[in-house]
């Protein structure tokens, strides 16, 4: 009897120490593969493809820096160069219709927007798709001002986006023409130039 009790200990020893060996075994398969996915090895052919890209990229961000600080940069508070646009669809903040949900509607709102449906609207073309829009400032707002009627921290009813609207005491700024998420043709250089312009404002 006590051969037998011996016998069927050992064997639940043999058997935990299987267990415990086929746990470790798991544990360090499931590590090892989230090693792979987490950093994956990349073939010699896939590295030198990263470093031609990204070497890309650092000249054209190089190219699109010289063009702006060569001729671009001295047009931007040139405002001779604005061109009187009457058939843009950048009318001055659309309408409240248009505004959905994002805007505080108040009297004072609403009378800027009346205003600003019947006045100007000035553009500057730049490159890569990118131009500069104003609006005379019918009522004298700063830039805190016109955030105040909405929740966003950038722009008003569609008009400012990647670069904040900029208020001056006669002048509403903002940018347009910016690359969508489906990308296209100079897209690379459209969101480099951008990046330029609104550290520009930022600046200034």
């Amino acid at each position: 009897m006590e051969k037998i009790s011996l016998a069927i200990i050992i064997a639940i020893c043999i058997l935990l120490s299987i267990f415990i060996g086929y746990k470790f075994f798991l544990n360090g398969s499931v590590a090892h593969n989230e090693t792979q996915f987490n950093n994956p090895i990349l073939t010699e052919d896939q590295t030198q493809q990263n470093n031609e890209y990204n070497e890309y990229l650092d000249n054209l961000k190089k190219e699109v820096e010289n063009e702006f600080n060569t001729y671009l940069k001295s047009k931007l508070e040139n405002w001779s160069l604005y061109i009187a646009d009457p058939e843009s669809y950048d009318k001055q903040f659309g309408s409240t219709d248009g505004c959905g949900g994002t805007v505080k509607v108040s009297d004072d709102f609403v009378d800027y927007i009346k205003k600003s449906e019947k006045g100007p609207v000035y553009k500057l073309p730049l490159k890569y798709r990118l131009y500069l829009v104003y609006t005379p400032n019918y009522n004298y707002w700063s830039t805190k001002k016109f955030l105040s009627f909405t929740s966003d921290d950038m722009g008003i009813c569609g008009v400012g986006g990647p670069m904040r609207i900029s208020a001056t005491a006669d002048k509403v700024l903002w940018i347009n023409g910016m690359c969508g998420g489906a990308g296209g043709p100079d897209c690379d250089q459209n969101y480099f130039l951008l990046e330029l312009i609104k550290d520009y404002f930022i600046k200034n």
